[in-house]
């Protein structure tokens, strides 16, 4: 706050942080013809995210809460009777999880690019 005021007093532009000048939710980056975020993750309405959500194709992890996770995905949506709603909860659910674990999980992004490209 003071700092805003002192920048105002002697006419200093703030510096934009790099979140400010590249907003994660509205960049869409190309990559390979494949649409991603700011966060290198394919888009939401991409068609990777409701196949492995609802267990059509399988990533190899040795992280075991991703394997957790995405057996989880595949009973609750069929206990769901395949709903939208519950397919898109667990994807957004799954989606968060891969930006939360992006550090940790660039060879599964890698094989979700790999999946988004087979376009089944």
């Amino acid at each position: 706050m003071l700092g805003n005021f002192i920048r105002l007093l002697f006419g200093q532009p703030k510096q934009k942080q790099v979140n400010e000048l590249f907003p994660q939710d509205q960049q869409t980056y190309v990559r390979h013809g494949l649409h991603v975020d700011g966060h290198g993750l394919p888009e939401v309405s991409a068609t990777c995210w409701r196949r492995l959500v609802l267990g059509e194709t399988e990533i190899t992890t040795a992280d075991i809460s991703l394997r957790f996770l995405l057996k989880n995905n595949v009973r609750y949506v069929k206990r769901a009777s395949n709903s939208e709603d519950a397919i898109a909860e667990r994807i957004r659910i799954t989606r968060n999880f891969f930006i939360k674990n992006r550090l940790l999980l660039n060879a599964e992004v890698l094989m979700l690019s790999q999946i988004e490209g087979e376009k089944a």
